[in-house]
């Protein structure tokens, strides 16, 4: 559906039922009932809604119990695994089950859309939605030193 090209958004989960799909893959099929949580900036946030409440008159949620998605803040170090790798050969999505939202480098507070193909540098900071138990493997990981293949 392309939300994030054409909203600037991101879907971090999509709750079906009493089940919630986490960083679902593009090819995700969304369905009546389905309960998006998006990420993205207050503007970004009110056209992806306006575009959802005119296209669906009706939307019956049920709440998910469990599995909640957070954000958080990670700092890539000198010495962590992730430096040299690619965001796409990183396993942070595959292996991890986490999902990077925007990057900032070397602190510049200047929020980008993460490129797949950039690899990660020393001072980069990522912004990372995930389960917290995921999150907490990942930023377990990152502070792993392993020599990049």
């Amino acid at each position: 559906l392309n939300f994030g090209r054409r909203f600037g958004v991101h879907v971090v989960s999509v709750a079906r039922g009493s089940q919630r799909l986490n960083i679902p893959a593009g090819d995700t099929a969304i369905l009546p009932g389905d309960r998006l949580q998006v990420i993205g900036t207050d503007q970004q946030l009110n056209d992806f809604a306006h575009e959802l409440e005119v296209q669906s008159s009706q939307s019956k949620a049920i709440e998910p119990t469990t599995n909640e998605m957070r954000l958080k803040r990670l700092v890539i170090e000198p010495n962590s695994r992730f430096v040299g790798l690619t965001i796409q050969k990183s396993g942070i999505r595959n292996e991890y089950r986490c999902l990077i939202v925007g990057l900032e480098e070397d602190e510049s507070n200047a929020l980008q859309t993460p490129d797949p193909q950039r690899p990660f540098n020393a001072g980069d900071i990522i912004w990372v939605v995930g389960e917290d138990a995921d999150m907490a493997d990942l930023e377990k990981a990152s502070h792993a030193q392993y020599p990049n293949e």
